[in-house]
């Protein structure tokens, strides 16, 4: 049977802000992409369906990732690179939520960003055959994707500190949103074990 594999080239529309034990040597690394896609996954409460896929450490139910992340063909100014996801060969466990791991690589694609200074705007990456035409077809497909988790997506910067800012890239303009979390009771301070953690200071 072949080999299940997704291909994105991935670019920057703001600076990619990452490195490694360096802090002087940037790099993009696969450790960090991975992170943001298990970001991502709890956010839109898949956190089970995330250990199943991506494998988790916890003792009780340790598992192994089913899937390799490599990264290529990085610009010498960090702002595009090629990402691939390659099913593993496994013996036991074969991936059968292929789609779900799409749908959620693609709405990082889409909705996230990579390293650093998030909250500022740096990192905004797109995929240029995700590309919609227009503001309002971009934000319709955002909200479809956020529906039933606890994100929102806004032109409006949110009254509250835990945001990230997304620099969207479309295929004749880019604009500015803001990716929040809807409150849910009293508000949790920052660091506890259950704040949420996909607004957390990379």
């Amino acid at each position: 049977m072949e080999t299940k594999k997704l291909v994105y080239k991935v670019n920057s529309t703001t600076e990619i802000v990452s490195h490694g034990a360096d802090t002087n040597a940037k790099e993009i690394r696969e450790t960090s992409i991975r992170g943001m896609v298990r970001r991502w996954f709890a956010a839109l409460g898949k956190k089970e369906l995330c250990d199943e896929i991506l494998g988790a450490g916890d003792s009780a139910k340790h598992s192994a990732s089913k899937v390799i992340f490599r990264v290529d063909n990085v610009s010498p100014k960090m702002d595009s690179f090629t990402l691939t996801i390659i099913e593993r060969n496994l013996k036991k466990g074969a991936l059968y939520s292929w789609e779900e791991l799409k749908n959620v690589v693609e709405t990082w694609l889409i909705l996230g960003g990579l390293g650093g200074k998030q909250k500022s705007g740096c990192g905004s990456i797109y995929c240029e055959e995700l590309l919609l035409d227009t503001r309002e077809e971009w934000l319709a497909n955002a909200r479809e994707r956020l529906k039933g988790s606890s994100l929102y997506v806004s032109e409006e910067k949110p009254a509250g500190g835990k945001y990230k800012t997304k620099c969207v890239k479309l295929k004749n303009e880019t604009f500015k949103v803001y990716i929040a979390e809807r409150a849910r009771g009293k508000p949790q301070k920052p660091g506890s074990r259950n704040s949420f953690n996909f607004c957390k200071k990379q």
